[in-house]
This record gives C-alpha cells, structure tokens and sequence, in this order.
C-alpha cells in the first residue's frame, strides 16, 4: 500500500511517485525510485540481489550491472547523502538513512493456514504433527522413520517472498565464520509448489523459554549474564552484515546442546520477521501507541513478541537495530528476574539491586533509540567485564572520596577568607552609599529612595542568599557548604529580586560566571537566561553596560555548549549596543572565537591579530593586559591548526608569564593553559614531556577541581591519545570510556567533545582489530557532527576520515575511497590545502591505492602528504620515515592507521 516517508530532508511520496526536497521535486527515474521505497520500509536492513530482481523486475534474469546502474541513478538523486545507500558486497543493499513515516500502509488480508493433513510437495511420508508458536505456519513435522524436522510454510506471493529472502539471509549468516555458529540450520527449501516451505533442523530441547520453564529453580545471576552475553555478541555479528532479526524474543532462541554444569549453547531463529509494523496492525494486535493493552498479556504466553517491542516501533517508526537491542535489554531484566512474563515497566529499577545492571537495562532500552548502546556487542562488553567494572567503580568511588575531602577542606579554608573578604566589601559598599545618599538626598529624594531599596535588596541577598547558605542549621550549611550549593541556595532565592532588574542582571552575570568556572556550564547558562529575561521584561536599554557584560558571559556560555548560532548572535549583539570600545573589542574577540570553533581558522586568526593592536593603543593596565592575554592564547590555538608553532609557543609563553606576575594567578587557568603546551608538545612528537606534563596535569586538577573537573577529563583524554600515538590502544581504551561516559552525561550525546570522545574509541578499536564496534560508533558520529555542524566542519572530517580507516582496515576498499576523497574534497571549503587532517586523509587514500596495484595515483598522493607533513612538523616528523619507505621499499601497508 502506498505512503510516505521522511528521510532526512528528503520526503518520499510513494502515492504521487515523487521524491521532494523542501518545495523541489527531484527527478528520478522509476526503477530508482521504486529501489529506494523497497529501502525505506528496510532502513538498516539487508536487502538481497534476488530480492531486487523479484521486487523491481518481476524474476526476469537481470545482470549485476543493471543493478548497480540502478543503485548509482538513486545515489546521485539523494546527493549529498549518497552514503544512505551501503553495498553490501556479495549480498545486496542496505539504507543507513533516517527514515520516518508520515502515513502509514493498511495491513494485507492474512494467507492460507496449514493444518495436520496439509501435504508438503516432494516431502512423501512426512506429516505435519503441530504448529509451533502462537502466530505465523511454523510447524513441526516428523516422517515414517521418526525423523523430526521444523517446516515455515507460505501460501502466496508475499509470504513466498519473504522465505526466499529469509533462505538467503540464513545463506548469507552462514557462510560468515561470525555468524555461522549462531543459527538453527537450514537443510532445504521448496519454492516451486504449495504449500512453499523452508526446512530447518529440530532442536529437540526447545526454545529458551521452554528450557526456562523445564527448570523450574531460579536461575542464578551468573548464568542469566553468560546467556546474555552470548546472544548479544550473536546479534553484533548479524547486525555486523546488515541483517534485523526484528522478532528477537525467548521463544526465537532455541537451545543446540547442554553441556552439564554450564549454561546451555544457543542459537538464533525466524529471521524472517521482514516488513515494518504499522499502526493498523498494532491495534489489530491490541497494541495502543502509548503502550501494551491487557488484553495481549492474557492472550499470551508471557514470551510473545509485544513484550519485546521497542517504544518506536510501538509508535510506527520502521525497525532498526536499536529495536533488537531494545529485545535484548528486557529480555537481560526479565532473566535477572527469573520472570519473562514481567514487562520493562516504570519502577523496574526496584527489582534491580546492581547499580551497574541497571546502567546496562537502561542503556539497551532507553526510550530513545539513539540514546541506546549502538551496538550489542557493547553490552556483551560490559556484562562481561561486570566485576573489573565494580572493582573500578569502587576504586574510583574510594578516590573521589578522599578528593572531595581534600577539597572540602580547601574551600573550606577559601570560603572563609571569602566570607570575611565579602563581608567587609559589603559593608564599605554600604558606608559609601550611605554617605552618598546623605548628600544627595535634598536634590534627588525618588533617586534616593530608588538606590536605597536597590541597596536593601543587595544586602538581603547576600545576607540570606549567599552568607546565609553557610548558617549550621540551614540544610546543606555549616560545614558542609560548598561553593556549588551556596550558588545553587542563591539562584532558588533569586526570583525575588524580580523587582530589582538592574540588581539582577549585575547578579545575574555573577551567579553565571561562578557556575561557569565551576564548569557546570548548564546551571550556568539557565541563571543567565534568567537575568537577560529579567532585562527583557524591564526595558533595560540595549547599550547598557551591565547588560552588556551578561551578553558577553552568556555567550562564552554557548560557545562551550557548541550553541554556536547563540554564541553569534549575542556578540554580535555586543558589537552592535556597545557602550564603549572595550565593549566592541570583547565582541570583536568572540567572533572570531567562534570562527574558530565554526572550523575558519584563516579568519579567526586574522581576527585575533586586528585586535592586538587595538588593544594595546588603549595602554597596558590591568583589563587591558587580561583581555590581551586572552587573545594571545586563542590565537595560539588558531596556530596549532594552520600551523604555525614557532608563534604558537612563543604566544603561550607570554601568556604564561603575565599570569605569573599576578599577585594571586588563577590556577585553574595555568591548568588549561598546560593543556594548550601539551597538545602543541603532543603534535611536535615530544610524547616524554607530552606524557609528564599530562599526568602533572591530572594530579593537580584532580587534588583542586576533583577528577569530575573538564580539566581533569580533558587532561585523562589527552594521555589516552597520546598511548594511541604510541601504538598503545588496549592502555588507551578503558581512559577513553571513562571520558566518554562522562562526557555522555556531562554534555550529552550530540556535543563536540563527546564525538570527539567518540572518535577517539573508534581509533582505539581500530588498533585492537575490533572493526564491527568502530564502524558503528563512527559512522553514527560522524553522521550526528555532519546534522549539527554540517559535513564540511573539521570535527565532521575527522569522524569521516576515522570511519573510512576503518572501513579500509574491515576491507570495504570501496566506500573507503569514497570516504577519504569526500574529505579532501569538503576540507578545502575552511581550512588550507597543507592541513593536517588533509594530509593524514591524503596518507590514507595513498595506501588504499597502492593496496589495489593503482600506483600512479598513490605516489603523487604519498608525495604530496609528505610535502604537508614536512611544512607543517618538519624533517624529523614519522610520517615522513613511514611515506618514504612506501615509496622506496614498495610496502602494500603499512600501519592501518595514523591519528592527526
């Protein structure tokens, strides 16, 4: 039945014929389009040759190229998504695309059923004995010698369709040594006469629910992890080769052997599930949208397939993997608690005593599929890894502890001195606007008033708000203060100031700036929004200095969040009300700050330099000299990617020492400025001081900040990049998850930093030969970066890079290409052609070629790297030892992968 579907940006409309983008109609040619609404309702779903040919030619003998040539036209109509179409070599297609539908199809009239004295074709002395589960014509089956045998029967068209393509799903799994252990076997087929039929071999002990059931005792923990386990790394490998299981239940896994004293060996059936479950069918399920009806847990046996069915699905989304990962975390809860008629229903984490098994339920069923693990193997990992994760967990606990002490301690000894410094400030400020108001009271009485009740509403807050948080018998007061719930006590209490816009906004900046150094960059843009809405609503004049102060906060704000778009449109804000030169500059600065971070370093670095003499004209006091400081550092930054690292350190240098001549130098700041030296160390190849100088960086941040600090995490991501430089992924993979879990939690998915995290692991995985769990961690973060930052961003490019260097090494040779030449081509559109991420692309590209026998091209590439390598590092940079050997020694590959 005709609908349509979204697909990214694109809209498919299968009832018009048409393909649209925006108010665009692309014009495609029929076969193409009827390929891709075969894909749509099998979004990261294998898509057979065979099935092709039965679907868009009717079984006439088509040749591969008519196929190919077909698959090119539509690749071209969804540029620039070409990727949205993976080959499958060998085997098929698959779609990689988003895809969402906007009208559902109605469900087909249900086929002819078997029953005992159905004669199956060519199969003389067999009889049907019983049907084997609640729906579908599965049966068992048994002939005169007592044989027994599982029979899946089709009786049309359609159904005929789908065991032809479940006959070569199962052909294609088991001929890969992953995946071939992992099926039920498949002894023969009938696809010639009724009733059509797939013959498969009887397990004689049942399905897992039946062995459950047969049991009778609890089964313990141990074994509910070993059973699990094992299914998940069944469903990785399948995944691993575009295959859906899309019906992944109790009943569908049956048991091959019971070996005495260990669980049982399991196996994977009914791979042929096959079509996307719409909302009709739901309802004639007893399915509802918000949830599973009554009525379906009577009818069942408690190991029916709506148990399983992920909340998208529910909702009419098409299936994807993250659908079976979904089948496979409740069926983890259900085994966990010896019940697989419990549904994942709110208040399941009660039944669950391990915080870690309830991180990994959580992480397989989230309620949004792109919040859930990308790939089943990642739980076989945890799960497998349980108790060296409770051993870190509590080492990490125990060392937070002791760090929270020692910094309790600190700003216990800070606070006071605070308290006493904020005191005292408080009570000159009050003298001195006392005598004020005394001598300008005869002229300006409502001034007077005005100031009076701002000053009493200053001395209310800090007295209740802020001083107040530490009173003993306050919740959270006395000794146990710390810097972020006294900020927390005084943002609850600042709605009531709404009288006091002006009060405000000053505040306002001062609440944002704390939780900002505190790195708690949320609490700290929601407290801002606060004050500029506070602003809004009074009226305050758009060039107002004070305003212009929270603009410039709330925007160094965003751009630590990646809000760029925000980040803009506030200094430009600045730019345009600003109450001085001063005022413009700091915008002037934050443009080109977010140049930077938008990938422009050209641009940003010519923006750094056109306010170094500006500033320094105004003079050299002390706010001059701050902000100068400021753009010496970013333009350092800006250096590391063009690079220029002579300038570089020579700008970290001078920035290193004015803060050392302050009376009281910030040490958060000489810590992130250490981070700036270790990267540039880290890039020049200097890994003895890259690797002192991070772990000096950790140790102090960890003792001042604790090791939940962005410097700490920073610093622990860093050193893990530098064991990846030295071919040392298995050190670098357990300091790469922790900075990405945190980063998950800390930033959320869809941040720079936790794709970059992301990238990072992808390396690692590469490095241990784990190409199935890179690939599908880089390819959904470089696809993320591409939807939030655009494809041509430099972040999107290493991700693109990273995913083609795994594709190479997983022997995809062809997409990789693809991959590698679509960097070159969109890393030209921001940064120089001697970039480093063009060049490792260009290294990259060189030995795919030279991997096929393409010489020519691979040379003039090699050389070309080598050129960018030794402009921008220098003769004694590896990458020039490692290129010169290729070209004199004829090496066909040479280590799979080089980080830049």
């Amino acid at each position: 039945t005709p609908a349509r579907w979204q697909l990214g940006d694109f809209e498919l409309d299968e009832i018009r014929r048409e393909l649209r983008r925006g108010e665009c109609v692309i014009p495609v040619e029929p076969k193409p389009l009827h390929l891709l609404m075969l894909l749509a309702r099998h979004p990261g779903e294998l898509i057979t040759k065979d099935e092709l040919v039965d679907r868009l030619w009717g079984g006439r003998p088509i040749s591969d190229t008519v196929i190919a040539r077909c698959v090119t036209k539509l690749r071209a109509a969804l540029s620039p998504h070409q990727e949205w179409v993976r080959t499958i070599h060998g085997y098929g297609y698959r779609f990689d695309g988003w895809v969402e539908p906007l009208s559902g199809a109605a469900p087909q009239a249900a086929p002819t059923t078997a029953n005992t004295a159905t004669l199956l074709p060519g199969r003389e002395g067999w009889q049907l004995l019983e049907r084997l589960g609640q729906s579908g014509e599965t049966w068992l089956a048994r002939d005169d010698h007592g044989t027994h045998r599982v029979f899946k029967l089709a009786f049309d068209a359609a159904r005929l369709t789908a065991l032809k393509r479940e006959a070569t799903v199962h052909r294609l799994l088991a001929a890969n040594p992953d995946t071939a252990s992992d099926l039920v076997p498949l002894l023969d087929w009938n696809f010639h006469a009724e009733p059509y039929f797939l013959e498969f071999e009887y397990c004689a002990a049942g399905s897992l629910s039946q062995w459950l059931t047969r049991r009778g005792a609890p089964l313990s923990h141990e074994w509910a992890l070993q059973i699990v386990t094992a299914l998940a790394r069944k469903l990785s490998a399948i995944h691993a080769l575009g295959v859906l299981h899309k019906d992944f239940k109790p009943d569908n896994v049956l048991i091959m052997a019971e070996p005495p004293g260990s669980p049982p060996r399991l196996a994977l059936a009914d791979f042929g599930s096959g079509g996307v479950i719409g909302v009709e069918q739901l309802k004639a399920m007893g399915i509802t949208r918000i949830g599973l009806s009554t009525s379906v847990f009577e009818a069942s046996d408690g190991s029916g397939t709506p148990l399983y069915l992920a909340p998208e699905v529910i909702a009419g989304r098409p299936w994807t993997r993250q659908a079976d990962i979904y089948a496979l975390g409740v069926l983890l809860y259900q085994l966990l608690v010896n019940d697989l008629r419990r549904p994942l229903a709110p208040g399941w984490e009660r039944e669950i005593d391990d915080p870690l098994l309830r991180e990994d339920i959580a992480a397989t069923c989230d309620q949004d599929p792109r919040h859930r693990l990308a790939d089943a193997g990642d739980l076989a990992q945890r799960l497998s890894t349980l108790e060296a994760r409770r051993a870190a967990r509590a080492a990490a606990a125990q060392v937070q502890a002791e760090a929270e002490a020692l910094r309790l301690n600190y700003h216990r000894v800070k606070m006071r001195r605070r308290w006493q410094g904020a005191v005292i400030a408080a009570l000159s400020i009050g003298l001195a606007l006392s005598g004020m108001l005394f001598f300008k009271a005869r002229r300006a009485q409502q001034a007077a008033e005005h100031a009076g009740a701002l000053a009493q509403a200053t001395s209310h807050f800090l007295n209740d708000s802020l001083l107040g948080a530490a009173d003993p018998y306050r919740v959270g007061g006395g000794r146990n203060v710390t810097i972020a719930s006294v900020l927390d006590t005084a943002v609850r209490d600042f709605g009531r100031l709404e009288h006091q816009p002006a009060l405000q906004v000053e505040l306002g900046t001062t609440l944002a700036s704390a939780y900002h150094n505190l790195g708690l960059e949320p609490q700290a843009r929601e407290v801002a929004l606060m004050a500029m809405n506070a602003a809004t609503r009074a009226g305050i004049a758009p060039d107002n200095a004070a305003l212009n102060t929270l603009r410039d906060r709330i925007a160094w704000i965003e751009v630590d969040l990646a809000r760029y778009d925000d980040a803009n449109l506030h200094f430009t804000e600045m730019l345009a009300h600003g109450d001085s030169e001063t005022t413009r500059n700091k915008a002037r600065y934050g443009l080109a700050r977010v140049r930077f971070e938008l990938g422009y370093y050209e641009e940003s670095a010519s923006g750094y330099r056109a306010l170094l003499p500006t500033s320094k004209s105004r003079g050299d006091h002390e706010a001059d000299a701050d902000f100068l400081s400021d753009v010496r550092w970013d333009l350092a930054e800006s250096d590391f990617e063009r690079p220029d690292w002579h300038e570089a350190e020579t700008l970290l240098t001078q920035v290193r020492q004015y803060y050392l001549q302050q009376p009281n130098p910030s040490a958060e700041r000489l810590l992130w400025l250490d981070v700036s030296d270790a990267y540039r160390l880290q890039m020049l190849e200097r890994f003895p001081e890259t690797e002192q100088l991070l772990v000096s960086i950790q140790q102090r941040a960890g003792q001042t900040l604790g090791d939940q600090h962005p410097i700490t995490m920073t610093a622990l991501q860093a050193l893990a990049t530098l064991r990846i430089k030295q071919n040392r992924p298995a050190e670098a993979l357990p300091m790469i998850d922790t900075v990405l879990a945190w980063r998950r939690q800390h930033y959320g998915e869809g941040h720079y930093l936790t794709r970059k995290s992301a990238g990072r692991r992808g390396e690692a995985l590469i490095l241990l030969g784990r190409t199935r769990e890179a690939e599908s961690l880089l390819r959904q973060s470089w696809q993320t970066s591409v939807q939030v930052l655009g494809a041509s961003h430099p972040h999107s490019l290493d991700l693109e890079r990273l995913l083609a260097e795994c594709l190479l090494a997983a022997g995809h040779p062809g997409e990789a290409e693809r991959l590698f030449r679509d960097v070159l081509h969109l890393g030209r559109e921001r940064m120089a052609a001697n970039n480093n991420r063009l060049a490792y692309a260009r290294y990259g590209l060189a030995r795919l070629l030279r991997q096929q026998g393409r010489d020519v091209e691979s040379t003039a590439l090699l050389q070309e790297a080598a050129n960018d390598f030794r402009h921008n590092f220098g003769e004694g940079h590896s990458m020039l030892s490692i290129i010169d050997n290729l070209l004199r020694q004829g090496q066909t590959l040479p280590a799979p992968l080089r980080t830049s």
